[in-house]
């Protein structure tokens, strides 16, 4: 799920309730199917703050995040001032481009120091041989997985 924008002059507090409240009830739709429903760091949400926080009011065992690899993150601070907060809740890592400025090495090693056992995907701009550039992906990912 995505929080993404809030809209044009609503009060940020009532949206993150709202999320919040959607995610529970999706939870407990999803529960018994042994589902679990993940809120993305994305859009307005990228900032962890409101995630955490929607999250926390979902206050249900299926209800995870998806963190979203967002080059925004780092005129914040460094990455584990954005992993640190959700890493309880952290149920998906969804990663772009990995030759990008992004701290991959020092996510993976947090990754790796916390146990982490989740998912993780992949988005990367669209290319005329998608073969070749998921092979060169995957050694890139297990080098960087490696010497982190």
């Amino acid at each position: 799920m995505f929080g993404n924008a809030f809209p044009e002059g609503a009060d940020k507090d009532v949206v993150v309730e709202n999320v919040g409240a959607s995610l529970r009830e999706i939870a407990e739709h999803a529960a018994p199917r042994g589902i679990d429903v993940c809120l993305e760091m994305h859009g307005d949400f990228y900032y962890w703050e409101y995630t955490l926080r929607a999250v926390e009011i979902a206050n249900h065992p299926r209800v995870g995040i998806v963190h979203n690899c967002d080059p925004r993150e780092m005129k914040f601070g460094t990455i584990s001032e954005f992993y640190d907060p959700v890493k309880k809740h952290l149920r998906h890592v969804h990663m772009h481009d990995l030759e990008s400025d992004y701290p991959y090495k020092a996510l993976f090693s947090m990754l790796k120091r916390d146990g982490y056992g989740g998912f993780m995907s992949l988005e990367c701009s669209a290319s005329t041989d998608p073969v070749r550039v998921i092979g060169l992906y995957a050694a890139l990912w297990r080098e960087m997985v490696a010497s982190a």
